[in-house]
């Protein structure tokens, strides 16, 4: 029997997949458009506006790098059926590093340390001169983007060599890199946060501010590709998996990353709070003023209190209609946290979401969207050797064979 290697095309998730990507392009040229007139009208609330929604498109890209990793070092079947989702998502970091190009232009509306006469002024930017100065700080993003690309690659390309073979060799490589890849994952992120988010304040710091937001992007990027699975249920291969086991496993797991992101923001606020740290508490007075509070309150209730109560119940956990809707609900308060992380540091930014937030989300995330699903596409053919599934070419949607096993050792 020969051995070539054949692809069997998923003919059934394709074509929906064609018709999210296709409406997430039209989305993205109308976003674009309206950023357009924004840049114009308001040039510093649109570099705002680009810093939240490049923020969110990247969190996106971070939960699904680092639930692969975590897959690769843990095992578990729930991988098997949504890994190609978290691959497809955590390939996008070369779109991102291209998106982060219009962020450096606008470092003079968004930091206040890129201007001279602020650091002379202040003694304490005077000793952080060096960090914060242009060249430097452009360096160190160059550092982030590379780690994340990087790691990316690679996880991607043993993966494949390792489903198409079933090499023990490319398994402990997964787990290798994976294992140092979480701490490469975990210090890039938070200092990549302490540099394009938390500098916009440049007097305030706050050592866990780095983990509090890799663990809500953690959040919202597993949501993502839960919410994902579950509308692709019915389709082939995704149905090959379809069990109540595999929805409870990712819905464990979805309130697992919750709680980690509560936890994190809760403990932040009460070790500034209690301790009553002046120098950090205008952070969150500003948070809690000009009707900001409000909106921290919908995402207390709606990002956190409705999804717990909601996943802590089994049957929500169980059911991928239940746990849809909770994914969902999560991806699109991720986003209004973005806009309390930033938008409350400028003076004039509006009590909630400006038009150009919808506008710019519209446009980099319809771009981010419509290369996931490019990326899915590709990643939704099942290659197996002739000698495994022989005379699977004359059919289009055959059952889907194994995979090897993720916890065999050589």
């Amino acid at each position: 029997m020969n051995n070539v290697h054949h692809a069997q095309v998923d003919q059934t998730a394709q074509p929906a997949l064609v018709r999210v990507q296709q409406v997430a392009l039209g989305v993205a040229v109308v976003g674009i458009v309206g950023s357009v007139i924004g840049l114009v009208a308001n040039p510093s609330q649109f570099f705002q506006s680009y810093l939240v929604a490049f923020l969110y498109c990247l969190g996106l890209s971070i939960g699904a790098i680092g639930f692969s990793m975590i897959h690769y070092l843990g095992g578990g079947r729930w991988g098997a059926a949504i890994g190609d989702v978290l691959r497809s998502g955590a390939s996008l970091f070369w779109v991102l590093a291209i998106l982060f190009i219009p962020i450096v232009v606008g470092v003079p509306h968004l930091y206040s340390w890129s201007n001279p006469a602020v650091i002379a002024a202040d003694p304490l930017l005077q000793h952080k001169a060096v960090w914060f100065s242009l060249p430097v700080w452009i360096g160190r993003a160059v550092l982030y983007f590379a780690i994340w690309i990087l790691l990316a690659y690679y996880l991607d390309k043993w993966f494949r060599d390792w489903d198409r073979t079933g090499d023990p060799t490319c398994r402990r490589r997964l787990r290798n890199l994976s294992g140092a890849g979480m701490v490469l994952l975990v210090l890039s992120v938070s200092f990549a946060m302490f540099d394009w988010v938390m500098s916009l304040e440049p007097d305030w710091t706050s050592t866990i501010y780095g983990l509090m937001v890799l663990f809500g992007h953690g959040l919202a990027g597993w949501a993502l590709a839960i919410f994902i699975l579950t509308r692709l249920r019915h389709r082939w291969p995704v149905r090959e998996f379809d069990s109540w086991r595999l929805w409870q496993d990712l819905g464990s797991l979805l309130l697992a990353n919750l709680i980690l992101w509560a936890y994190t923001s809760f403990d932040q606020l009460m070790l500034i709070w209690v301790g009553n740290l002046n120098d950090e508490i205008p952070w969150y007075l500003r948070r809690m003023a000009g009707g900001w509070g409000y909106l921290g309150i919908i995402i207390i209730v709606f990002q956190f209190a409705i999804p717990f109560f909601a996943l802590v119940l089994r049957g929500t956990r169980r059911s991928p209609v239940a746990l849809g809707r909770v994914a969902l609900l999560l991806v699109v308060m991720r986003f209004l946290e973005d806009i309390l992380l930033v938008e409350p540091d400028f003076p004039t930014a509006p009590l909630l979401a400006h038009w150009q937030d919808l506008a710019l989300i519209a446009a980099l995330g319809g771009i981010w969207l419509a290369l996931l699903c490019r990326q899915l596409q590709a990643r939704l053919v099942v290659v197996r050797p002739a000698a495994i599934f022989p005379g699977h070419e004359e059919h289009p949607t055959p059952s889907l064979p194994p995979r090897p096993s993720l916890e065999a050792e050589s």
